[in-house]
């Protein structure tokens, strides 16, 4: 018997060391305490047996991550009381810390209803408990991209039925999600796609293409054609069998029509190119991926990078740029959409890959009704840049390579200045001469600069800007200066400077420059041909503001006179009558104060709240409004703060108010209401002015901000005011403006950057 129950237990030692997992037997749930852990304990929890038996420094319950504690205990306790068995996942802290997944499975042991003992297995599942996790997320993060993307998604089974679309993709196709998958893709491609569409289905079926991305047209709901740029590649399952299409799909209507629109204006344009020196090129920076089109280019500009025009037409400028151009594109491609004239040396590939440097002067250009441009001139600077690598070959030809260097600076057609951290003039050229009328004799120093063509307000500030360009790694951006001339007549420069590396152990840098009066003219000009259109509204505004106060004045004055005359004077009424003309004229005056106020201009950024310059506001345009039945509300916590000029942000705000008015006016609408609200995000501060006018019309929407562009006849509107509040803010305050119609009405959205306190 002795030897039959040895046996057993040889037996049982067996199985439970080659268990997959963890056995044990714990005394009860309260307490944890193990009566017995098998040899796996050291391999999944990093103890000793003994830690938990022979030492009983530890029971189970200490090993359990923190936060799976009461999932663990609720789960056993849920078992014990209902005499089953109990099944979890959960997480331990091993030995060294680390964080360790295991599945469980364990039961409780009874003598009737007492429990005696738990026993159970515990197994680690680490590796696929993370997997389940990762998968989750991952499932998490796509459902989130798809439904949150910029751009049309959709999954379309192998028949082209539409499994799945998100919100953006229905707003390009017309339809709701509903009414899209009940449809198939070939319901809605253009009669004339279809068949190349199905080509390429196919091919990706079969497997001979991986992925395509194609130009199409689609058929909204309204049977308007829109063109779409899609993108699809084929799902496969684990035995690489085709399961569904993944499409990625974006409106391109609008870039299809600029295509359109240029290629009407190339003849007006060739023979001023043809005519032009250097290389020159007009760029459509409207592109999804922000790298520009060149849609325009001279012959010397083709012929010099080895194209025909047919090949050179249409090529991203990328594709003429060398490896740190196709870099840094985007980002200057967004430097000169901000308006700002870009002079950079750059070097260019041709198409038999060799390079040559350039010099690349570029500003964006931009046409009434089109979308902006962008115009460049380039040289070949083959030449200076050989000048400049033979200055560093010794310090032997350093002199003469210096003067070879003077010599092309000298004749280059633009101002050109070399001066040294000790404030010394190297180099001061022909065409600063021609352009200013000062010469090197003249401005010797950069303090004689400072001295003589620096306008009093500007000379601070370019001083310090001096110190710093010494300390230059590479070009810095441009920058614009008022100067005066020899003459006295005041002009606007536009600088960019590089270092030159050190002259006669001084720290060297160039300096060019480009005039740029006559544009800030035509900027000047419609800046104050808006203020004169403004001050002939405010004229308005103040005319119906005034006309109340002063009835009620005459009124009192007449009803004194006829008590005078009918010799009823009475002390009592004719103070009556006094306080109220007193009353009045004190509104006449405050009114007064509101727009001399609104008219004086700022001198320097200050900080608001954005309420309190609502308040001046609608101080302006309340009797306005309210003459014509329109309610005004706003939401604006009251504490909001931004860093601006406020009276410039005012007659933005004023502008805006104006237009929406005149909207509703128009539009004859009944219960007529602007709302203003102003919220915080990440980056800005928004400020949303909504009215329920009907909207404008979706044709002249992307219009509204052009100069003298009007919905009024001429004697209302003179298309200057939003204009110049784009300006104002996109300019002036480093904001953004921008409109779009919501729910009944227009809505302009004001984003300011929030004050660095904040």
């Amino acid at each position: 018997m002795k030897n039959q129950l040895d046996h057993n237990k040889d037996q049982l030692k067996t199985i439970v060391a080659n268990l997959p997992g963890m056995t044990y037997r714990i005394k009860n749930e309260r307490s944890w305490e193990v009566i017995f852990i098998s040899e796996k304990c050291k391999e999944l929890t990093g103890y000793d047996v003994t830690d938990f038996t022979t030492n009983k420094s530890l029971n189970y319950n200490q090993i359990i991550h923190k936060d799976d504690k009461a999932y663990v205990w609720d789960t056993v306790q849920k078992a014990l009381s209902e005499h089953t068995s109990y099944e979890l996942e959960y997480r331990i802290i091993r030995a060294d810390g680390v964080e360790q997944w295991v599945w469980e499975s364990g039961s409780g042991v009874f003598d009737e209803n007492k429990l005696l003992y738990l026993d159970g297995i515990i197994i680690g599942n680490d590796k696929r408990k993370k997997n389940e996790l990762a998968l989750i997320e991952s499932e998490r993060k796509f459902r989130a991209v798809f439904s949150q993307v910029a751009v049309g998604a959709a999954r379309i089974d192998l028949n082209g039925q539409w499994l799945e679309v998100n919100k953006k993709l229905c707003e390009i196709v017309g339809y709701s999600q509903k009414e899209l998958l009940s449809r198939t893709f070939q319901d809605i491609t253009h009669p004339d796609d279809l068949q190349m569409g199905l080509s390429h289905l196919k091919s990706l079926i079969s497997n001979e293409i991986q992925n395509y991305t194609t130009n199409k047209r689609y058929i909204k709901k309204g049977g308007e054609v829109v063109w779409v740029n899609i993108a699809v590649s084929v799902v496969r399952d684990l035995n690489n069998k085709p399961e569904y299409f993944i499409a990625v799909i974006q409106d391109i209507s609008s870039q299809k029509e600029d295509q359109k629109n240029l290629k009407e204006s190339e003849n007006m344009f060739h023979a001023l190119f043809e005519q032009a020196g250097g290389y020159c090129m007009i760029l459509d920076p409207n592109t999804s991926d922000g790298v520009p089109l060149i849609v325009d280019a001279n012959e010397a500009a083709y012929k010099e990078h080895g194209y025909s025009r047919e090949e050179f037409i249409g090529r991203r400028v990328s594709d003429v740029d060398d490896d740190e151009g196709k870099l840094l594109v985007k980002k200057r491609t967004a430097e000169i959409m901000t308006g700002k004239t870009f002079f950079i040396q750059n070097t260019h590939v041709r198409k038999d890959g060799s390079s040559f440097p350039v010099a690349v002067n570029a500003k964006r250009i931009d046409i009434d009704g089109k979308k902006p441009l962008i115009f460049t001139t380039e040289y070949d600077i083959t030449e200076l840049k050989q000048k400049e690598l033979e200055l560093k070959v010794t310090n032997e030809n350093l002199i003469q390579k210096k003067n070879e260097l003077e010599t092309i600076i000298e004749i280059a057609p633009y101002p050109i200045a070399i001066h040294s951290e000790d404030g010394n003039v190297k180099v001061l050229n022909k065409a600063w001469s021609d352009y200013s009328g000062y010469t090197l004799d003249d401005i010797g120093t950069v303090d004689d600069f400072i001295r003589l063509m620096v306008t009093e307000e500007m000379k601070d500030k370019i001083k310090k800007i001096g110190k710093s360009l010494y300390f230059l790694n590479e070009h810095d951006e441009a920058v614009e200066h008022s100067l005066l001339t020899k003459d006295g007549h005041k002009v606007i420069w536009q600088f960019s400077s590089a270092p030159l590396g050190l002259i006669d152990g001084k720290r060297t840098v160039i300096t060019s420059a480009i005039d740029i009066t006559e544009l800030k003219k035509k900027d000047e000009m419609l800046l104050n041909q808006s203020r004169h259109a403004a001050m002939g509204e405010m004229i308005g505004i103040i005319a119906h503001q005034w006309r109340q106060p002063l009835s009620s004045i005459s009124m009192d004055a007449n009803n004194m006179l006829v008590d005078i005359e009918m010799d009823e004077f009475c002390a009592i009424a004719s103070k009556k009558y006094a306080n109220n003309i007193s009353k009045q004229i004190q509104h006449l005056s405050e009114t007064i104060d509101d727009f001399r106020n609104f008219f004086k201009p700022d001198k320097a950024i200050s900080t608001v709240y954005i309420k309190d310059i609502l308040n001046h506001t609608l101080s302006i345009v309340t009797d306005s409004l309210r003459n014509n039945a329109i309610e005004f509300k706003s939401f604006i916590d009251p504490g909001i703060q931004v860093d601006t000029y406020p009276r410039e942000l005012m007659q933005v705000f004023v502008n805006i108010v104006t237009n929406a008015k005149d909207a509703l006016v128009s539009n004859k609408v009944n219960d007529a209401l602007i709302v203003v609200r102003a919220y915080e995000n990440i980056e800005y501060i928004d400020i949303e002015i909504c009215d329920n006018g009907g909207g404008i019309d979706a044709d002249i929407l992307s219009k509204v901000f052009d100069p003298y562009f009007s919905t009024k006849d001429e004697k209302t509107g003179t298309g200057l005011g939003l204009y110049m509040s784009k300006m104002i803010i996109e300019d002036h305050l480093n904001g953004i403006l921008n409109v779009e119609n919501k729910e009944k009405g227009a809505c302009f959205t004001v984003k300011l950057v929030k004050p660095l306190s904040l």
